[in-house]
Formats: C-alpha cells, structure tokens, sequence
C-alpha cells in the first residue's frame, strides 16, 4: 500500500511539470524491480495530473492536448476549478470500469481482435467527422488537410516532432489568441459542483481501453475519437477525456495479459518483473482512489495560485517554456514543426474551426501506418 502511495505522489510531480513526459521517467526504475505498485501509482496518478499545465499554462501533451478547448473556455467563465474536476471525475469512473470489466475484455479479444482494415476504417471515420460535424466544413477540411500533411512530413522525420505538433496546435496558439486579443480572466470559484456524465465516462473508457489494445493508436486519438463519436457539451467532454486518459494508462500496461504485448514503458517493465495480473488490478484499484482523492483536495490549491499570477505574464512564460521544451527535444526543426502547427491553430480559431482538426496531424501518419502493414 506505502508503495502505491508513494508512485501516486511521484506521479503529481510528473504530471504538473509540463514536458516531464511518464516514459522519461520510468525507465530509471528498472534498477529496481519489483516495484509494480510504485510504477502503477505513478502510472495512474500521471493521468489525472498532466490535465493542469494543459488547461491553465496552455502546455499539453499528447494526452491532454484536447482538454485545452474546453478547459479555457470554463476558465474565462471562472470556472477552472470545475473544468479540471471534471477530468477527475471521468478518470476515477473510467478507470474504475476498466478494472471491472477486464474479464470481458480478455474473453472478447480472445474470439475478435481489429484487424488493419477494421482500425483503418474507424481512423478514417474519425477524420472524416472532424470535417462533417463542423459548421464551415470547408475551412475545416483545410485544416484537415494541412494538418495532416504537416504530421506526415514531420513524423516520417522523427517521432520527436510530436510535440511540437501539438504544443503548436493547441497550446502556442491557444496562447497567442490570449496574448492578441487580451480577454479578461475571471476570478476562478474555489467551490464547484460538478455533475457526472455517465455518457462522457463510457465513451471515454472505450477509447481508451481501444487505444491502450490497439497497436499505434496513442490517447490522442482515442480522445479525438471520443470527441467527434459523443453529442457532449463541454462538461461532458471533460469527463469523457478523463477517462479516455485514465483508461488508457490502465489498459496499456494490461494489454501484456490480453493481446499478449505491452502498448506501454510501465507495461514493458512491469512484463519482465513477472508481475501477476490480480497484483496490478489490486494496485491499480488503489492507485484510481488515492489519486482521484488527492487531485480532487489539491485542485483548489492549484486554481488559487493561478489567480495569483498575472494574466499575460503567466501567458508569456508559458510560451517561453513551451519554446525552450521543443528546443531541447526536437531542436531547431522542431520549432518549425511548432510555428506551423501554431499558424493552423490560429486559423482554426479565425474561422471557425474546432481545433480538434488539427489532430489529423496524428491521424493521417497513423492511418498511412496501418496501410502499410496491410
């Protein structure tokens, strides 16, 4: 129990430090086996966590990148409080779930696993909904376009550029509309309440179980996916985001016991400890409660030190940061990468376009993959 504890303390420090990515710090483990409630508490709490820089720094990462659309706009309604309780909210259903139905899942992927086409199908179908559920279709089939011509030049170059893809999309240009058009933030309420979307939390854990099976289909995706399949209003989208994350770290370290290979670093290493599958779903059970726990106890802490800072300062470092982190993971193409993700972003945003078509740029390199392995 102390161990589980402890990795859910590690995972806040990974989760709020933007760029701290859960893969960079899990490798450093494997001096030290035997560790599978410390890795499954980093693991999970790591999911609840990383939705704070996205929604009040503008720093995402691939997992939250989809939060910052619906989180900002809660914000400059003074309402942040709720938006990152909301991501809670689904995680900790989400999360549960997962656990509970992992019996049906092993006996179902036992009998019918997706094969290229059936994954190629669904990808395309999303795609195709990031343009069909828009009101300008036209500008948003652009945005589609460009943007997923940009992901396949890029990632053909280095996976690296996954950052930059959508810290431009989502969080650079959330922060140079704020910066340009100078909107007031609000005092954010330090008391909210919240209501459960039971929609949001099982379509946000089937993403996320799919994804976390799926070869090569990251929790962006899934989240996208998410986004484009359920009516939602924003709240909604929230909860289903959450536990498309939480969903997501779960099945990707399970899927060793249901597909027979791990989707994830704490999947691979928690494999060649000789972990039992009863261990991580008992460490995991926990892991889910002291997580969503603390995340809901410390929110308020964190939105009350946003207050405290300034508006635009706040917005300038972040950008800085955000720079200085695609600097020193991709180098100086990696800036480019971002300041053309950044300039379809800005589009989206002038035209009437969700920024959710941006994800093409993940979804067309994604769908070229699966093509290929055909």
């Amino acid at each position: 129990m102390i161990e589980v504890l402890a990795g859910v303390l590690v995972g806040v420090i990974t989760g709020i430090v933007p760029g701290l990515h859960i893969n960079t710090f899990i490798p450093l483990l494997i001096a030290f086996p035997g560790l599978t409630g410390f890795v499954m508490g980093v693991t999970i709490s790591h999911s609840f966590f990383d939705f704070l820089p996205a929604m009040f720094l503008g720093i995402p990462d691939e997992a939250s990148c989809l939060s910052v659309l619906p989180a900002h706009k809660l914000i400059l309604e003074g309402q942040g409080l709720k938006a990152f309780r909301l991501t809670v909210l689904g995680g900790v259903g989400a999360g549960i779930t997962t656990l509970l139905s992992l019996p049906a899942l092993l006996a179902i992927t036992q009998r019918l696993r997706p094969n290229n086409a059936v994954v190629i199908t669904i990808l395309a179908a999303v795609t195709a909904a990031l343009v069909l559920t828009q009101k300008n279709r036209k500008n948003a089939a652009l945005v589609v376009a460009l943007s997923g011509i940009l992901g396949m030049a890029a990632l053909q170059r280095s996976e690296s550029f996954i950052m930059p893809l959508l810290s431009g999309s989502f969080g650079a240009s959330a922060i140079i509309h704020s910066l340009t058009t100078h909107p007031r933030i609000p005092k954010q309420e330090t008391s909210t309440h919240i209501k459960p979307s039971i929609g949001g939390m099982i379509l946000g854990g089937a993403a996320g179980m799919f994804a976390g099976l799926t070869p090569a289909i990251s929790s962006a995706i899934a989240a996208t996916a998410a986004r484009v399949a359920g009516d939602l209003d924003e709240e909604g989208l929230l909860v289903a985001l959450g536990g498309t994350n939480t969903a997501y770290a779960i099945t990707s370290v399970l899927a060793i016991f249901v597909v027979g290979h791990a989707r994830s670093g704490a999947g691979l290493l928690i494999r060649g400890w000789g972990a039992g599958l009863t261990e991580i779903i008992g460490c995991s059970m926990l892991a889910v409660g002291a997580a969503g726990l603390l995340a809901m106890h410390s929110s308020r802490a964190f939105v009350s030190a946003f207050d405290k800072l300034p508006n635009r300062l706040l917005n300038a470092g972040s950008m800085l940061l955000i720079i200085g982190l695609v600097f020193a993971t991709s180098g100086p193409w990696g800036i480019v990468v971002m300041i053309s993700a950044a300039a379809l972003g800005m589009y989206s945003v002038r035209n009437g376009v969700w920024r959710s078509a941006c994800m093409a740029s993940l979804l067309f390199p994604t769908i070229a993959y699966y093509a290929t392995c055909a």
